[in-house]
C-alpha cells in the first residue's frame, strides 16, 4: 500500500520506495539526498504538505532531489535550507514521469535570496535570485504583477522584501500575482494603504506598520515562526483570513 505522511510525521533519508507516497495535512518530506519513489509509484500532496530541500551549489547532482518513477501530483509548500556553496543559479527538486502542479509555492528561503518555481511537465525547478527590497511606487496601475509599479522596476519574487511607502498615485492595490509568494518582510511606512486580491505568505522577518492606518484584506499565510508589530499608535486592520499553519506567531504592539 501507500505510504502516508501524517501530520507530524516526516518522511527523510536518502532512498528508494517501491511504494507511492501521500504527503498529508502537515506532513513533512525530506530528503536527505535523493528519495526516489520506485516504479509505478506516485506523488501526492495536500495543499498544507510541506516539502524541505537542502541545496548546496547550483546544478550539484548531490543535492536534495525527488525522483519519482510514476505521477507527481504537487502542492503545499517548499522550503529550502542553505548548504555550503548555495547561491544564485537554477536546482532541480522534483522529476518525474508527469508533473501536475496543484498550487505548490515556494516558502521559505536563505536570508540573501529570492526565487520562484518552475514547472515543465515533467520537472520542477528552482530558480535562485538576489533578494531585493521593492518599494511601491504606483506609477502606473493598481496592480503588484507590474514591474512599472515598483522601485526598483521588476516583479517581486518568493524571498524578496516589500515597502509600502508612496501614497502619491494608487494606495488600494490588487494582488494579481497568477500564484501565492512568500515574502521575506511586509512594511508600511506610510497610511492610507489597502491590500487586496490574492493572498500572500510572510516568512521570518513579518509584517511591520510602522506609521498610520493601514488594511489587508487579502489572505495571510504565515509559513514559519514570525513577529507582526503594529508600533504604538498605529492601526493594521486585517479583513482577510490569516493562517499561520500551527507555527508560533507573536504579536508586537510596543
Amino acid at each position: 500500500g501507500a505510504i502516508n505522511i501524517n501530520n507530524g510525521g516526516t518522511l527523510t533519508g536518502a532512498a528508494t520506495i517501491s511504494n507511492s507516497v501521500n504527503l498529508n495535512d502537515a506532513g513533512i518530506l525530506s530528503p536527505a539526498g535523493k528519495i526516489t519513489i520506485g516504479i509505478g509509484g506516485n506523488l501526492a500532496c495536500a495543499s498544507t504538505g510541506v516539502m524541505s530541500f537542502d541545496l548546496t551549489t547550483p546544478s550539484d547532482t548531490a543535492d536534495d532531489e525527488l525522483q519519482v518513477n510514476g505521477n507527481a501530483t504537487v502542492a503545499g509548500t517548499v522550503n529550502v535550507v542553505a548548504g555550503a556553496g548555495f547561491g544564485v543559479g537554477t536546482y532541480l527538486l522534483i522529476s518525474g514521469t508527469s508533473i501536475t502542479n496543484s498550487g505548490l509555492i515556494l516558502g521559505t528561503l536563505p536570508v540573501g535570496y529570492s526565487g520562484s518555481l518552475s514547472f515543465t511537465p515533467t520537472q520542477v525547478t528552482l530558480n535562485v535570485t538576489p533578494q531585493t527590497t521593492y518599494r511601491w511606487s504606483g506609477s502606473v496601475s493598481s496592480n503588484f504583477n507590474n514591474a512599472n509599479n515598483w522601485v526598483p522596476a521588476g516583479i517581486p519574487n518568493s524571498g524578496d522584501a516589500l515597502v509600502f511607502g508612496d501614497t502619491a498615485n494608487f494606495t488600494t492595490l490588487n494582488n494579481n500575482f497568477p500564484d501565492v509568494r512568500t515574502f521575506f518582510s511586509v512594511t508600511f511606512d506610510n497610511s492610507g494603504f489597502v491590500l487586496d486580491g490574492t493572498g500572500i505568505a510572510i516568512s521570518a522577518s513579518g509584517l511591520s506598520n510602522t506609521v498610520g492606518s493601514n488594511t489587508i484584506n487579502l489572505p495571510l499565510t504565515i509559513g514559519t515562526a514570525c513577529t507582526i508589530t503594529v508600533n504604538a499608535g498605529t492601526t493594521l486592520t486585517v479583513g482577510g483570513t490569516i493562517n499561520n499553519s500551527g507555527f508560533q506567531t507573536t504579536i508586537n504592539t510596543a
